[in-house]
């Protein structure tokens, strides 16, 4: 299996959308779970970098996905279920894999593209069509035979069939006309 290209920017595609719609839902647990030290609290959260004189926060895909598993006991356990939990899991291990340049599979970005879905369903993210199409996108391209290769194959079937009845109808004549 070739490391694609395509592979690659389709997953960037799944984890800015992954990005887009956990990120607001984040701040606003953390917010509604830690009240005033939420931000300490996000900052003090191993491998995340925001920094200690700003208020602005962009979490990445992997920023969020560590902070809901370093906070789950804390905070997203009352949220999002074990499902979810799972689902986060497989989206880190896929992006991990995608980060480290290791060639994925049609059925790896499939998984990304539903996980990704799945969770953003789950908290009815604003972004949640987008992703739908996505994927929607993706399994067509994946799954649909172009026309011209059916096409082809039809020709292949037929021209073949029609070769082979020539042959055997030659075959005969030729053994009738045997002296």
């Amino acid at each position: 299996m070739h490391n694609d290209p395509m592979k690659r920017v389709h997953i960037d595609q799944l984890l800015a959308q992954f990005r887009r719609g956990f990120e607001p839902f984040v701040i606003v647990v953390f917010k509604s779970t830690h009240a005033d030290a939420w931000l300490d609290i996000l900052r003090a959260t191993p491998e995340v970098r925001v920094a200690a004189d700003s208020r602005m926060i962009q979490l990445d895909a992997t920023a969020l996905i560590r902070v809901i598993l370093a906070h789950w006991d804390t905070t997203f356990v009352r949220v999002l279920d074990k499902r979810d939990r799972g689902l986060l899991y497989e989206i880190r291990q896929i992006r991990n894999r995608w980060a480290h340049q290791v060639p994925l599979s049609d059925d790896d970005v499939d998984r990304l593209a539903d996980a990704v879905l799945r969770l953003l369903t789950s908290i009815h993210a604003e972004n949640l069509h987008e992703v739908q199409l996505l994927r929607d996108q993706l399994r067509t391209q994946r799954y649909a035979q172009p026309k011209t290769t059916r096409a082809w194959r039809a020709v292949l079937i037929w021209g073949g069939s029609i070769a082979a009845l020539v042959i055997v109808i030659l075959a005969v004549v030729w053994y009738v006309t045997l002296p």
